[in-house]
């Protein structure tokens, strides 16, 4: 048997899922600029949206969609 399942989540401010998104950018995407993809001011231009986004009720996060898949491995 094999099962394959869609899980899609969405988020606003204060939420776990919003909280989680906010902390993982904080510490991920520092190193983007260290590795040279994006500049300080990109970044820093990125925060600045993100904290009006953070003070504003009426925003929507929504995640990358997951798939679970389970499998069976052929004999």
């Amino acid at each position: 048997m094999t099962e394959i399942e869609s899980f899609s989540r969405v988020g606003r401010p204060v939420s776990p899922l919003w909280t989680w998104i906010t902390e993982f950018q904080q510490l991920y995407l520092p190193s983007l600029v260290d590795k040279g993809y994006l500049t300080n001011q990109e970044l820093q231009t990125f925060l600045t949206w993100w904290e009006r986004l953070d003070d504003d009720d009426g925003a929507l996060l929504f995640a990358p969609p997951v798939l679970g898949v389970i499998g069976v491995k052929a004999s």
